[in-house]
């Protein structure tokens, strides 16, 4: 009988623990999509690659910067894919979206239509909860039937947010997105046959 009684209190405090656990909650820096599909240009497309993210921040887990050089992985606020692959698929999505056109990557099409080619390169992403979400970034746009024309630029953007996760991750869509434009400036200058660098 008393054996019994251990075993049932030890079961009910498994589950009393299982049930306060904190649940993982996940987070996405793709922005919603627009209500209606917009026209699609067949003019030009674009191609983004993958892109390249600090080894610090590339975990499941949201990173934030608690002071200094101080790190924490918030264990139960993840994104819910990689976040180098969280990051292009952003991009995309808001360049296609500014754009009007589509992204080609890793499918295979003809050289009938003007493709460019996106490379990102983040050399920062803090997450200060309740301070602000900051993206450093490096990136190239090259109209691929010209060799050796490559518009080089660089990107910094720090959005001010608020102290929980949602507005962490709604403050680093904002960024990817200002990004987005200037990256899409870039390649509409370079459409309208201007060659020289278009960084500010």
């Amino acid at each position: 009988m008393l054996i019994r009684s251990s075993f049932l209190c030890a079961a009910a405090l498994l589950g009393i623990a299982a049930c306060s656990s904190t649940p993982t909650q996940f987070y996405t820096l793709v922005p919603a999509a627009p209500e209606r599909s917009l026209p699609v240009s067949t003019q030009f497309q674009i191609e983004v690659l993958p892109v390249d993210v600090p080894a610090q921040v590339e975990v499941p887990q949201i990173v934030v910067r608690e002071s200094g050089g101080e790190m924490t992985r918030a264990e139960s606020h993840r994104w819910i894919a990689p976040i180098d692959a969280e990051i292009r698929s952003a991009l995309s999505a808001d360049l296609s979206r500014a754009l009007a056109v589509r992204d080609v990557y890793g499918l295979t099409y003809g050289t009938g239509i003007k493709t460019y080619r996106i490379a990102l390169k983040v050399q920062r992403f803090d997450s200060v909860p309740g301070s602000y979400a900051r993206i450093d970034a490096v990136w190239t746009v090259h109209p691929l039937d010209q060799e050796k024309l490559v518009d080089t630029c660089s990107s910094s953007v720090s959005e001010p947010i608020g102290a929980n996760y949602d507005a962490l991750a709604q403050g680093h869509q904002q960024a990817i997105n200002a990004i987005a434009k200037q990256i899409a400036a870039s390649v509409s200058a370079l459409q309208s046959g201007v060659v020289v660098n278009t960084c500010s």
